[in-house]
């Protein structure tokens, strides 16, 4: 059975969301078990950079945008090839992620097929 994959930024949102879940879930649990010590601040700082550092992965810096490079495209049918019907010359694209991406389009085999 082959495992439907999942655009990033739907998976940022279901981090955020167990994140949230879980988050009230630790702050209530303290509440009724331990009042007078505020431990669940420690896990929730903790995921909290966790979230962060996968939110810049996605969307980038807040007002800077992402650059998004030919490189981190991982399935070979989404390369530039398939899309425009040629490779972006020399100009658009540097020396080495030209190499990279030459090297993806002509690979026999997906990532997902390997152990």
């Amino acid at each position: 059975m082959k495992k439907k994959k999942r655009k990033p930024e739907e998976e940022f949102k279901q981090h955020l969301g167990a994140f949230i879940i879980i988050s009230v879930f630790l702050f209530l649990l303290n509440m009724f078990t331990s009042p007078s010590t505020w431990w669940f601040k420690f896990p929730v700082l903790g995921w909290s950079v966790g979230i962060a550092f996968h939110y810049l992965d996605i969307y980038g810096f807040p007002g800077m945008g992402k650059q998004t490079r030919y490189t981190d495209i991982q399935d070979p049918s989404e390369t530039p090839t398939k899309i425009s019907g040629r490779l972006p010359s020399h100009t658009e694209l540097e020396e080495e992620d030209a190499l990279i991406l030459k090297k993806e389009a002509d690979r026999k085999w997906r990532d997902e097929d390997l152990v």
